[in-house]
């Protein structure tokens, strides 16, 4: 397979790497002890790794590429020495919590690394009176009498602490403005947030707030800068004591090596036992669910496609994707399986799983290179299920980039296909109207009737873009993005369709990127004057996770966004309401890569790579690139950032509880998936681990059974497919005497994941539901009366169903 094919298909990640180790293959790197600091005043000269001439796409055609790249190296120079100068201030002055994060990390004594902090002095405030939240939570905000501390007394505060029992667990630091002072010290605003617990008392903490820094000038004998004063504000400490409400559950360990290709988590009951097992497609596994959080591990597919040689899989195995659904109509759950190269091939299914060969539905004649999401639906209303794939040319690869950084759409192919009657699948994208949009940077999608007429939509969130909408007119689809929402801009890469304000209609939540970094430099008034464009779209596209209420033509931001936005890098999502209180909480997965050190190279990509307009690849920026992360190969990008819980109180406040609970994790997380795997009504979650920090590729799948004791009713829903009937997208509405409930049954969510057809509702201290309603696909409509709470309902399309 030719290189450029080959390489375009690494996953973001996989492109750095592998940049990285050509330059040292070409370079021996200089040695450092971690991230480089860069002088303010004077940059440093960054050493060009030398490759062969031959390279084309040069920007200067008469010079060769060193020279070229020379040229590059010394106009980001010009920048940071004039545009950028106080960015790179704020960069050497974050350098002290930077090393402060890294030091609390990896040590054992975290509360004495914590007290080494140098300054002359701390103000913080006495906690005001406690107040009480939701799940046995407690809030007490720092806002009482003043308290100044010098670093003398705040080290003995420290001990006292840990003579009490409490130890941290994990912290976070992020530079969220700088000042530079004219006639005055200059000035720096620090977020940060600490983990704690006492294991004395069985008690978990979240310190959060900020620190106003007023630096000294004067740097330690590492060269960090020494703080003066340090003033604490908004501070905010939740608590909980007790047993957390999740515990994980080991896996049978994977067999050697396939753990690096692990990027896909599909969630379905694969052999027809009632329980939802988990398959990963790319490493062809599955672990059967055999009840009580026993699993087994198998193979997923017992025979590979006919034609496609043992090396042909080796090449394409981790960039398949699949989706489970009823393709071949006859009410079981088979797999279309998305092979690059070469097309879609379905499996069917049986109560043994996937063990006959698959037949070849769709051949790619051309771009089937690197599907990213796949989602299945019935969009013509035949009774058959389509497809859409969505594909995600990686970024930096060949020096290629993303353009316009805010609504790219120069990625490879996407395809919406059309299942015909003899079960072959025709390419309809452009004649159905999606060519406009097809080059999207895809990461999520889903087949939905968004506007309430029976028929199914198409929603998909793209990285570099955001959230495109398709209404399904009858005789094809319509771009309405604009009128639908009332702002796309997202670094989109996952969603979550459910009811988080409890009107009884399904809403909208859409994981992106949330940038302290373009926060900052948004504050300091940075910015290009030669690209007005990108100064525009900066905070709409770095704002973080959006949320979108539903609406009945329409859906809009609602006034709580705030809450739930800022995560960090986010990935995959669910709802889950983990207590059964009736109100639907939100797990998000963040984290891009946590490598050697906290330094982000964040900064980097908004003073920089942002700016690179050029189309298709470009050796010149690709060099740029391989000698950025030769220079600094322990950097982070958006790094040891934590997972969040949010636990939803009433349906317009969310406070995020994760690490209380026990499932804020720091390692970076992608695949989300929210089941109840022993179907004892308490949903459970599971969370795909991408370890890539320091070279590792060897990806886990963490499940954490939910083992929460305060329970408050619920009931569920199992939805089962029937010749001419599929389920992807149908509708649950439960009603109680108080209050009516919606759910929604899709596919292509999270991100790379995807649920099983049951769908669970928390119902609280409702001890009675009147009606189950479900409303399949086309507007059939079939009625459970008064069904038994606290258990699972099992539900077939009826043909006498119709109204």
């Amino acid at each position: 397979m030719p290189e450029e094919t080959s390489a375009s298909k690494w996953p973001w990640i996989v492109g750095i790497l592998g940049a990285v180790l050509l330059a040292l293959t070409l370079q021996k790197p200089a040695k450092h002890s971690g991230p480089v600091a860069v002088d303010p005043a004077k940059p440093q000269k960054q050493s060009v790794v030398p490759v062969a001439k031959s390279e084309t796409n040069l920007p200067d055609p008469t010079l060769d590429l060193e020279s070229a790249t020379e040229a590059a190296i010394a106009e980001r120079e010009r920048l940071d020495e004039t545009i950028w100068a106080d960015e790179i201030s704020a960069q050497q002055y974050e350098d002290t919590f930077v090393d402060l994060w890294d030091r609390i990390r990896v040590s054992e004594q975290k509360l004495a690394v914590l007290g080494s902090l140098g300054f002359e002095k701390i103000t913080v405030r006495a906690f005001s009176r406690e107040s009480k939240l939701s799940h046995g939570v407690t809030r007490r905000r720092l806002t009482g009498q003043a308290i100044e501390w010098s670093s003398a007394q705040f080290k003995d505060w420290l001990m006292e602490q840990q003579n009490a029992g409490m130890r941290i667990v994990q912290t976070e630091w992020h530079h969220r403005n700088f000042t530079r002072g004219d006639d005055s010290p200059d000035q720096s605003v620090i977020s940060f947030s600490i983990h704690s617990q006492n294991e004395k008392n069985k008690s978990r903490h979240i310190l959060a707030g900020k620190l106003r820094v007023v630096w000294s000038g004067k740097k330690d004998p590492l060269g960090h800068f020494i703080p003066k004063e340090i003033a604490a504000q908004d501070l905010s400490l939740l608590s909980r004591v007790g047993e957390t409400a999740f515990t994980e559950v080991e896996l049978p360990k994977l067999p050697p090596g396939p753990a690096a290709g692990m990027e896909m988590t599909l969630a379905a009951d694969l052999n027809r036992d009632g329980y939802p097992d988990l398959a990963f497609p790319q490493i062809n596994i599955v672990y059967w669910n055999q009840g009580d959080f026993s699993f087994k591990l198998d193979k997923l597919v017992q025979r590979m496609p006919a034609g496609v040689t043992q090396k042909k899989l080796s090449d394409v195995f981790p960039y398949m994707r699949a989706v489970v659904g009823d393709f071949s109509s006859n009410g079981t759950n088979d797999m279309a399986l998305i092979v690059p190269d070469t097309g879609v091939y379905i499996y069917q299914g049986s109560s043994e799983g996937f063990v006959t060969e698959p037949r070849l539905a769709f051949r790619a004649e051309r771009g089937l290179a690197v599907p990213s999401v796949t989602s299945a639906g019935d969009l013509n209303g035949d009774g058959r299920l389509d497809l859409f794939i969505g594909q995600y040319r990686t970024p930096y690869a060949h020096g290629f980039m993303p353009n316009p950084f805010y609504d790219a759409n120069n990625s490879d192919l996407g395809y919406l296909l059309i299942q015909q009657p003899d079960g072959s699948f025709s390419d309809l994208t452009d004649k159905l109207g999606m060519s406009a949009k097809r080059n999207r940077f895809a990461y999520s999608a889903s087949f939905v009737d968004l506007d309430g007429d029976h028929d199914l939509d198409l929603l998909t969130v793209n990285d570099f873009a955001g959230v495109d909408v398709f209404r399904n007119t009858g005789k094809g689809l319509e771009d309405i993005s604009k009128e639908y929402l009332d702002e796309r801009a997202n670094f989109g890469m996952g969603h979550v369709l459910a009811d988080f304000n409890n009107d009884a209609r399904f809403d909208l939540y859409v994981t992106g990127m949330s940038s302290t970094t373009a926060r900052r430099l948004e504050s300091m008034g940075l910015k290009r004057d030669d690209f007005p464009d990108i100064s525009k779209m900066r905070m709409r596209m770095a704002y973080g996770n959006r949320m979108y209420l539903g609406a009945d033509s329409r859906m809009r931001q609602p006034a709580f966004l705030d809450q739930v936005a800022r995560t960090g890098w986010a990935w995959g999502c669910a709802a889950l309401d983990f207590a059964n209180d009736g109100n639907l909480d939100l797990y998000v997965a963040n984290g891009h890569v946590s490598a050697g050190s906290c330094k982000d190279y964040c900064t980097r990509y908004w003073t920089h790579d942002v700016y690179a307009q050029h189309r298709g690849t470009n050796a010149v920026f690709r060099q740029l690139y391989m000698n950025e992360w030769q220079r600094n190969s322990k950097m982070s990008w958006n790094g040891y950032e934590k997972n969040v819980l949010f636990a939803n109180n009433g349906g317009s406040n969310f406070v995020n509880i994760g690490f209380l609970l026990n499932v804020g994790f720091a390692y970076d997380s992608r695949c989300v998936v929210a089941e109840d795997f022993d179907l004892d009504g308490r949903v459970d979650l599971a969370v795909l681990e991408r370890a890539v920090g320091d070279q590792r590729m060897d990806h886990k799948f963490h499940v954490y059974k939910n083992t929460w004791k305060q329970n408050g009713n619920w009931i569920g829903v199992k939805l089962h497919p029937a010749p001419g009937q599929t389920v992807m997208g149908a509708k649950i509405r439960v009603t109680t005497a108080s209050r009516k409930y919606e759910g929604v049954v899709v596919s292509g969510d999270s991100y790379r994941t995807q649920h099983s057809t049951t769908k669970h509702f928390g119902i609280g201290d409702t001890k009675e539901v009147r009606e189950i309603q479900i409303i399949w696909p086309g507007g059939k409509r079939q009625s459970l009366t008064n069904p038994k709470i606290n258990e699972y309902h099992t539900v077939r399309p009826l043909e006498e169903s119709a109204g």
